[in-house]
């Protein structure tokens, strides 16, 4: 993270890391319905893919905006630490 004196960060690379990840989560676990199901229509793909990603995005939304509001507000270095805390290694 590109954490400076002033408090502000790169409030989108740490959004990016967090959708990245979810959206990790979100392929592993298509992937497992889909051998379990043993496999799925082009078409049950493309309204599964979209419905997963639809949720991820609504999911990840108001946290998004709330870790660009807190960067601005000069919150940055605490939200990492704190994101940091919550989800360890993973991001």
């Amino acid at each position: 993270m590109n954490v400076t004196g002033s408090g502000s960060f790169d409030a989108r690379r740490l959004v990016i890391e967090l959708r990245r990840w979810a959206d990790g989560i979100r392929r592993r676990e298509m992937e497992r319905a889909r051998r379990r199901l043993g496999g799925f229509t082009r078409e049950q793909a493309e309204v599964i893919d979209a419905a997963t990603s639809a949720i991820v995005n609504k999911l990840l939304h108001i946290p998004a905006v709330r870790i660009r509001q807190l960067a601005r507000d000069g919150h940055g270095a605490e939200v990492v630490g704190l994101m940091r805390r919550v989800l360890g290694a993973v991001l």
